[in-house]
Order: C-alpha cells, then sequence, then structure tokens
C-alpha cells in the first residue's frame, strides 16, 4: 500500500474539481471619471458603478427585465399601477436591511435631481405608496407599459447620506450603496472592488482590479506576462495573431453601442440641413470599416442599432458616400469655392468646424482623423479637439461647445421608444441630456411621446420607423457612423464566464467564474489504472505466497 501510495503522489496536481480564482485583474482602455451610475455617461462607466450600485431589476442576455432587488412586479390592466416587492435579504453596505421606503425614497429623489433622462420618465408617477415593509405601490399618470425597463437605470440611494446634497450628479461616488462590491481603492490608474460577504449574491471573485490603461500594446504585453486575467477592447490589429493561440480565449460579438456623430444644430451654419447632408454623403465608412476596424464593425444607418431586429430601420440607404452628391448639397444652400484656394465659403468666409472627440479611445482618435480628412477633401475645413473623458464629458454633454462631436450612444441597454426619446427628445437638451444636436422638433417631440406610452407595440413598431426617417432624413442631426465589435481576451483556463451584450464585465460572471477543470488524458488514466492494477495484483499474491509458507 505504500508503494501505491508514493506512486500517486506526484498525481496530486493534476486536479479534478474546479479551484477558487479569488483575484480578476482587468485591463481597461479609458480612464473612469465616476463611479456613480447616475453621473455615467460611457458605457465602461456604467458597467463598472453598477457593480457597486446594483439595479432594481437588470436584463438577461436577450435584454429581458428580469427580477433582481425588485424580485417580482404585477401591473394593472393598463400599465398605469404597479406593484414592485422588494427582496428581503438586500442590505447596504453599512448592514442595514433595504426597505420599500429606501426605493421610494429614491424614486422621489430621482424625479427632482437625478439626470434628464431619468427625471422625465419618473415624472409620469403621480403617487408612491409604502404599502409593507418590503412592498411598495406605483401609480402612474398614464399608460407606460416600459417602467419596468426605466428600473433598470435605478439603483436605490440611502436618504441620510443625501440629506445636504444639492447635486445628486456631481457625487462620484457614495458612501453607502447596494451592490455586490465596495470600493476599495480608487486612482488614476487602478480601480479595486471588493466583494460583500452580506450580500444576496455571492461573487466567486472577491477581488476585482481594473487597470487602466490605455496602450493597447501594454495591454497586451501585461496580459502576455500573466499580470491581467482580461483585456477589453482589444486592438483590431491584434486579432489575426489571437485566434489560433491556446493560451487565451477570444470573444467577440457586436456591441451594443453605437458610435454617431452629432451635429450641434444650434450652431450655424450646421443649423442648414444642406450641410448636415452634405457632411453624412462625405464619410466613407468602408474605409472605417475595412483599414481602421479590420472588417470587425458593422455599417449601419439606423439610430436603433441593428441588433434590436424587430425595431431597427434598417432599409434607409440614404448614407451612401457620394462627393458628387455632397458637392450639390453644398451648392443648394450657397456654399463655394468662390476665390479658388480650394476651401469652400459661406457669407465671404470659410465654412470650418470644430469636431470633438474623446482622445483615450485610440479608434474615436483614427476615426475623427479619417472624417477630418474626408470633409477637408470636400474644401470643409475641420479643427479637431481631442479632449480627455473629464473634459470631454464637460464640453459635450454639459455645455455643448462643438459643432461636431463623436460619441458612443448611451442608450443600448433600452427599448428603441426609450433609446430614441434619450438621443433626441427636446427635454434632453439640457446639461447632462443626451439630445447632444439640440432637436427643437414637434413633429419629432409628438412621435417619440406616442412611441414611449402607447401600449400597442404593433403601432409602436411603425411609429419607431417613422421616427427614424424623420430623423434620419428630415433633420440629419445624428449621423449613425458604425458599431463596432465588443471583442476582449480572457485567459484561456478560465470558465463560466457570462458573455452578456455588453461584453464579459457583468456581475453573473463574477458570481460563476472559475479556473477550468484540469482535465488528464485518457491515456495517463489508462496507464494509471494498469499501474494500480499491477501494483494491487502483485500485493495480493504477496500476501497469497506468504500466507502458503505460513
Amino acid at each position: 500500500m505504500c508503494i501505491l501510495l508514493i506512486i500517486l503522489l506526484p498525481l496530486e496536481g493534476i486536479s479534478i474539481s474546479y479551484n477558487e480564482l479569488s483575484e480578476l485583474t482587468i485591463v481597461i482602455p479609458c480612464e473612469i471619471h465616476t463611479l456613480n451610475m447616475y453621473a455615467a455617461k460611457t458605457p465602461l462607466s456604467k458597467v463598472i458603478s453598477e457593480l457597486v450600485m446594483d439595479p432594481l431589476v437588470r436584463y438577461d442576455a436577450e435584454l429581458n427585465p428580469i427580477p433582481w432587488i425588485v424580485e417580482n412586479w404585477t401591473y394593472g390592466a393598463e400599465y398605469r399601477v404597479w406593484v414592485l416587492r422588494i427582496r428581503k435579504d438586500v442590505r447596504w453596505s453599512d448592514g442595514e436591511d433595504l426597505k420599500a421606503s429606501d426605493v421610494a425614497f429614491t424614486l422621489n429623489m430621482l424625479r427632482e435631481h437625478g439626470p434628464p433622462y431619468l427625471k422625465s420618465w419618473l415624472r409620469i408617477i403621480s403617487e408612491i405608496e409604502v404599502k409593507e415593509e418590503y412592498c411598495l405601490v406605483v401609480k402612474l399618470k398614464r399608460s407606460f407599459p416600459y417602467f419596468i425597463h426605466v428600473l433598470t437605470l435605478v439603483s436605490p440611494l440611502r436618504e441620510k447620506e443625501l440629506k445636504e446634497v444639492k447635486d445628486l450628479l456631481e457625487i462620484k461616488v457614495f458612501n453607502i450603496t447596494i451592490g455586490p462590491y465596495k470600493l476599495e481603492r480608487w486612482d488614476k490608474d487602478l480601480i479595486v472592488l471588493e466583494a460583500r460577504e452580506d450580500y444576496f449574491v455571492k461573487p466567486r471573485i472577491k477581488r476585482i482590479n481594473f487597470l487602466i490603461c490605455t496602450n493597447p500594446e501594454v495591454s497586451m504585453e501585461l496580459f502576455r506576462k500573466g499580470e491581467a486575467d482580461v483585456v477589453t477592447l482589444v486592438n483590431y490589429s491584434l486579432i489575426p495573431n489571437m485566434i489560433n493561440d491556446p493560451s487565451l480565449k477570444l470573444i467577440m460579438a457586436p456591441s451594443m453601442t453605437s458610435l454617431i456623430l452629432s451635429m450641434n444644430i444650434r450652431r450655424s451654419p450646421l443649423d442648414m440641413q444642406c450641410l448636415r447632408e452634405a457632411i453624412s454623403l462625405s464619410i466613407n465608412r468602408t474605409y472605417l470599416m475595412k483599414s481602421l476596424f479590420r472588417d470587425y464593425a458593422i455599417y449601419y444607418t439606423s439610430i436603433i442599432p441593428p441588433l434590436f431586429k424587430r425595431w431597427s430601420y434598417i432599409n434607409m440607404t440614404m448614407y451612401e458616400f457620394d462627393r458628387q452628391r455632397a458637392l450639390g448639397k453644398l451648392r443648394e444652400g450657397g456654399i463655394e469655392d468662390t476665390d479658388g484656394d480650394g476651401w469652400l465659403e459661406l457669407g465671404g468666409k470659410d465654412v470650418e468646424l470644430s469636431l470633438v472627440f474623446c482622445d483615450s479611445d485610440e479608434y474615436m482618435s483614427k476615426i475623427a482623423h479619417a472624417i477630418k480628412r474626408d470633409l477637408e477633401s470636400m474644401g470643409i475645413r475641420v479643427a479637431l479637439r481631442g479632449l480627455r473623458p473629464g473634459k470631454y464629458v464637460e464640453t459635450v454633454f454639459e455645455k455643448f461647445e462643438y459643432d461636431l462631436a463623436l460619441f458612443y450612444t448611451p442608450t443600448f441597454l433600452l427599448p428603441p421608444a426609450l433609446s430614441i426619446y434619450m438621443v433626441a427628445h427636446s427635454e434632453q437638451d439640457v446639461p447632462h441630456g443626451f439630445n447632444l444636436a439640440g432637436i427643437h422638433d414637434a413633429a419629432l417631440s409628438e412621435r417619440i411621446e406616442r412611441m414611449s406610452y402607447t401600449m400597442n407595440f404593433t403601432e409602436a413598431k411603425v411609429i419607431a420607423n417613422a421616427t427614424q426617417r424623420l430623423l434620419a432624413v428630415e433633420l440629419r442631426a445624428y449621423l449613425p457612423i458604425l458599431m463596432r465589435f465588443q471583442v476582449e481576451v480572457i485567459r484561456g483556463d478560465l470558465d463560466d464566464y457570462s458573455i452578456m451584450p455588453w461584453g464579459i464585465i457583468n456581475i453573473e460572471t463574477f458570481i460563476n467564474i472559475r479556473p477550468k477543470r484540469a482535465e488528464m488524458p485518457w491515456f495517463l488514466i489508462a496507464v494509471i489504472a494498469l499501474i494500480v492494477v499491477g501494483i494491487a495484483f502483485v500485493l495480493w499474491k504477496f500476501k497469497v505466497l506468504r500466507s502458503l509458507r505460513v
């Protein structure tokens, strides 16, 4: 028996069970300026903030709302009365229980002091009644079938922390939160989150390090050295060398965020539709997709991303690259090169536009330079303004100090009615809003209202198509550029991560992820089995011989 143990001892390292992974390091390509989900302007900032600020309702991989902190809900026949029941095992980060009264306070706070898009939707609430300790009733002024989707954007706020707060959106991080993780460290290059042992879901990953690195080559070098487990938004030029690498897993899927060029129609000359149409016809998207993104991007014309197949109006084909048509549109508006210097003029002055973009994103910068090249080949001067994330948000979303701006639409998870509402409704034409172009159009507002509140979803789809066409053809204030693929690299030995439409940074991944089960080759198993059988036979025979001697 001792001989058997000595032989099997080296096999101890070949485990047939999962090992725990207590720490995960994720490289992200941009700075994070807020962990306040209500002030987040970038998809990554919002996804990370939701790890410390859990929403009342979450989406599944098919973008269906699923119970979470609100464990179930019911509604009346006309979607005007909603009964919300809260889980009884949810605790604040200071250990106190979450109650229905906390959710009521949150909804009332956001109605008055939340971001513009939430204030717009929550103003439909006429009354909030706390029926029981863990149950509240929300009554609406009118039918609103998408109300439960709005709750995916709501995380509970602690009343005792916010009594003296004047501007909710200026808070970078809350001291007391509801979420599976709590903030342990946050500086310019690193964010560290620690799992909460008392939360109703138990994350398997005890510690998550978000390492900020804006250089894609350096990010992959960290991965190769074993200093990072996941790299998000991988440089597309590196993909061919990764596809057959067994040490990693390459995850690729169309992103849920759309890259849009906003044209600020508050400013002259962009208040001229002919100029906006000319810009639409001047951008060579085929070049962007093939040269910059190596075909890891999708060209589309709808305001709603094409992954919403039932809603995205893909029959609009008015954005073909056509310089001659673009020049014709400009001539219609009196924009021509009158002095022969190669630059177009309006009213005796050269037409010059500023193009603002976030310079922490390598591809945003490349796209901005490509658009500048396309427009200047038409004779339109373009002044590029690459800004750091914080300054970019201030310039574009708060002060509207730009002519053209590249941004990723933040509406990637909402139903189409709410998505269009966020990017185009006149109520969002305020600081921290998303109506960046400054659209004020009565017909558009009327259509958006009907689409948002109708209970007839067939009618809503018809209105959605008509609304997108109005935005794309008649107004042309927002120009969809492309949708890039979400490309992430993860350690080859990791399993059970969840690929959501917004990537693998999600609570489902951190609950389930673990090292892959170590498997022994079949021939090794066979050899071990033969050895064991042989040893057993020898021991048995030795025992038999000894008994004969006796």
